[in-house]
């Protein structure tokens, strides 16, 4: 099942409220379509990160949405390989 949750922005107003904790996450282009999924061991500084927009591929982040979880990889998983069951891909900036 994909991330529930509202979409929030992708900036440092945001990510300051995100719990520091292990987790996935879900970004979004401007449309809130899934772009990239990942994976922390601390949510909120890896989300920091991705402000740099080092990757040209994320560039196109707009939003984010996350879920804390103890055991990532096992979530990080099973939200690709639903997301690829569903879209027949991997989110573009996986890939």
């Amino acid at each position: 099942m994909p991330i529930e949750g509202e979409w929030k922005k992708l900036d440092e107003q945001h990510i300051r409220m995100v719990p520091d904790f292990p987790g996935v996450y879900e970004l979004g282009d401007i449309l809130q379509e899934v772009i990239y999924i990942g994976k922390s061991d601390r949510l909120p500084q890896t989300l920091m990160k991705l402000l740099d927009r080092d990757d040209p591929c994320l560039r196109n982040a707009e939003f984010f949405r996350y879920k804390p979880v103890r055991d990532v990889d096992s979530e990080y998983n099973a939200l690709i390989e639903e997301f690829k069951s569903e879209q027949g891909r991997l989110p573009r900036c996986n890939s």
